[in-house]
């Protein structure tokens, strides 16, 4: 598989085959110097993919999805961690990771 960011925004799915530019990046969610792509499971800032661990992207994609709304933890455990008993200190973790990584705003 090649990597996601090549230098034509061209790559190969196996499950869905070649994709051009334009599909891949039609729906995207940008605020600031970042851009979420939710169906590529990828987050740029600028033009450089950043690292970001699953369930830290999972929370920012429901946090993204209602702008402007109060989630409620339980809200966010019950989808992030869907199946899963966890403790609130997990999701005080991932909100920690992105608030370092999205460098709490500034």
């Amino acid at each position: 598989m090649l990597n996601r960011m090549d230098a034509d925004f061209r790559s190969i799915d196996v499950r869905r085959g070649p994709r051009t530019a334009a599909k891949r990046f039609a729906a995207f969610t940008a605020f600031g110097r970042f851009r979420l792509y939710p169906s590529e499971r990828l987050l740029l800032e600028g033009d450089k993919p950043v690292n970001l661990g699953c369930r830290a992207l999972d929370l920012l994609i429901a946090l993204l999805e209602r702008p402007g709304e109060v989630v409620s933890k339980q809200e966010l455990i019950a989808r992030i961690w869907a199946g899963f008993t966890v403790e609130e200190s997990n999701l005080k973790v991932q909100i920690a990771v992105l608030r370092r990584i999205l460098r709490d705003g500034q």
